[in-house]
Formats: structure tokens, C-alpha cells, sequence
């Protein structure tokens, strides 16, 4: 699933690549108002895919029985993990779309602040299920 989000995000990058001005908003205050710039290639395709990379490597490592018992993720508890990590990247997704349509031209500022609130609901459900969840994989 993972791996879809970024598809479709690289996919809306391609789609408005030139309908983006070269400098873009990277950040926003909980106003919407943006407070961080950088250049079109870093701004939305770099930090987005690196921002990306961390649930994804999450996803992968946990997996890894070593890195799970580390993590306290116990088996019972990878799926739950494995959900909060796609919820994570999900989050991420949605809110760097929502950057490109603002810096393209198709979207306010408020709209990528209200994709941030998204991204935090999303996680907070994710924790709650990652605490809440059964043992022997039941969550």
C-alpha cells in the first residue's frame, strides 16, 4: 500500500511538474500561511520521498524479529505496527499532495492545514490501535 501512496504522489508531482514555480512552500503555519521555501526538484520530489522513506523502512524492518523484539513490537503486535506505519505514510502522502496543489496553484493554504490535522488523526488512531491490540496478531 505503501508503495501505491508514493505512486500516486509521484504521479500528481509529473501530472503538474509545470504548473509549479521553480521556488515552492515546503512548510506552512497552523494558519496556513507558508514559512518554508525551496527549490521545485528538492521541495516536491527530495524531502517528500525522504519524509516517505521513514514509515516504509519501519514497515520493512519490522518484519525483522531482532528489530521487532528491540521496538518492543511483539508478534502479536506487527500488524497493529505495520497499520500506524501505513497510516503514517498515508498521512504524509496526502499532506504533500495537498502542498503541490497549493503551490500549483489549486488550492489555499488552509487546505494543507487541515491535511495536517489529517495526518495527526491518522497517527493517534494508529497508536491507539498499536495499544490497544491483541495478542497472537488480533487487533
Amino acid at each position: 500500500m505503501q508503495l501505491v501512496f508514493i505512486g500516486a504522489y509521484l504521479f500528481l508531482v509529473a501530472a503538474l511538474w509545470n504548473n509549479l514555480p521553480e521556488t515552492i512552500a515546503v512548510h506552512f503555519k497552523s494558519s496556513g500561511t507558508p514559512d518554508t521555501f525551496s527549490d521545485k526538484l528538492w521541495g516536491v520530489v527530495g524531502l517528500p520521498t525522504l519524509v516517505w522513506l521513514l514509515p516504509f523502512v519501519l514497515t520493512l524492518l519490522a518484519k525483522n524479529s531482532e528489530f521487532s523484539l528491540r521496538m518492543r513490537i511483539y508478534p502479536g503486535k506487527i500488524k497493529a505496527w505495520t497499520e500506524l506505519m501505513t497510516l503514517m505514510s498515508a498521512g504524509i502522502i496526502v499532506v504533500m499532495s495537498t502542498a503541490v496543489l497549493y503551490n500549483a496553484g489549486f488550492t489555499s493554504g488552509k487546505a494543507v492545514s487541515y491535511a495536517g490535522v489529517l495526518l495527526i488523526a491518522a497517527v493517534l488512531v494508529g497508536i491507539y490501535r498499536l495499544i490497544t491490540g491483541g495478542v497472537n496478531g488480533r487487533v
